[in-house]
């Protein structure tokens, strides 16, 4: 396993992570492609990098990237779902299906701390739905839920 900033020219991958982002309970279909043009969505990979404050880390699996982790700062004004303040940066996570529970997730998450922690940020935040499996590794890799809503919670983690 490698973790790397991710490439310019593969910053379409933000969009196909995404999209296996969004979580779907058992037996329900997955969300379509279109789903990523509502401004809610559009909001997490639109224009990314323009930023110091983008950060974005893919794992690299034999040449083949198999999951990314990417930050960026929201305003109060256009919140992401994870939105805690200004000065947080909100985590998205995705590993493909077949390499998750390998590691992937936690090496991605230890290293975007990392980086964030170069540029002087001090805390990073996430949405994630209660029934996600990755609930559990946010929790062990030390997140707290700050926000709850019915099915999904806004966590955090000083760094």
């Amino acid at each position: 396993m490698n973790i790397r900033p991710i490439l310019e020219h593969e910053l379409s991958f933000l969009e196909e992570m995404l999209l296996e982002a969004l979580f779907v309970e058992v037996g329900q279909s997955k969300f379509p492609k279109s789903i990523l043009k509502d401004p809610s969505l559009k909001r997490y990979f639109d224009a990314f990098g323009s930023s110091k404050m983008d950060v974005c880390l893919v794992a690299v699996h034999h040449q083949d990237l198999v999951g990314v982790v990417w930050g960026r700062l929201f305003t109060e004004k256009e919140k992401g779902y994870g939105f805690v303040d200004i000065r947080t940066p909100e985590l998205s996570m995705s590993v493909k299906e077949t390499f998750r529970g390998r590691g992937f997730g936690s090496a991605l998450i230890n290293e975007i701390i990392q980086s964030y922690q170069l540029i002087g940020i001090k805390s990073i935040s996430l949405s994630v739905h209660k029934n996600n499996r990755a609930f559990k590794l946010y929790t062990t890799l030390g997140f707290t839920v700050v926000h709850e809503e019915t099915d999904s919670v806004i966590m955090k983690k000083m760094i």
